[in-house]
């Protein structure tokens, strides 16, 4: 639990770094800001595949199991 929040927690910080970033690039910034913005989305990606499969390992452990009937066979 306290990964899967923490990733999310980094994924809207990173959102937040990256808009304004963003913001910085298109008013006709350095390379730097550029740079900045490449760091800011990798890590926004990456903080967001991360909660993304946490949230995917915990459904398949949470899903109930087929109903297995033992089936006669011929």
């Amino acid at each position: 639990m306290l990964v899967f929040w923490s990733a999310t927690a980094a994924a809207v910080f990173l959102l937040g770094g990256t808009v304004a970033t963003l913001k910085a690039v298109l008013a006709g910034g350095s390379r730097i800001n550029l740079a900045l913005l490449v760091v800011s989305v990798s890590g926004l990606l990456g903080s967001l595949g991360v909660a993304g499969r946490i949230v995917v390992v915990v459904g398949r452990s949470v899903r109930p199991e087929p109903d297995r009937r033992p089936t006669a066979h011929r």
